[in-house]
């Protein structure tokens, strides 16, 4: 019984933490529009990197192109 009783706890407690940590990461307030649109822009010099070194050791047509695909979206996205 006391062990059930353990599991209970820290499943409600796990819950209860992912619950907060979601309302928390959904929080306008504690978005910083700076901070993100430098994210971006390194998540683009790095794709553009990424997507030059495919094209130079000539890997999977697929691959260069998925990485064509998401450097377009984070250009758009920006």
């Amino acid at each position: 019984m006391p062990e059930a009783i353990a599991v209970l706890f820290v499943s409600f407690v796990s819950v209860g933490v992912y619950i907060y940590a979601h309302v928390q990461a959904r929080d306008p307030s504690k978005r910083d529009p700076v901070e993100e649109s430098k994210m971006t822009e390194q998540k683009i010099a790095w794709l553009q990197e990424r997507l030059e070194r495919a094209k130079k050791e000539k890997w999977d047509q697929h691959m260069i192109v998925s990485l064509t695909d998401q450097l377009q979206a984070a250009k758009s996205a920006s």
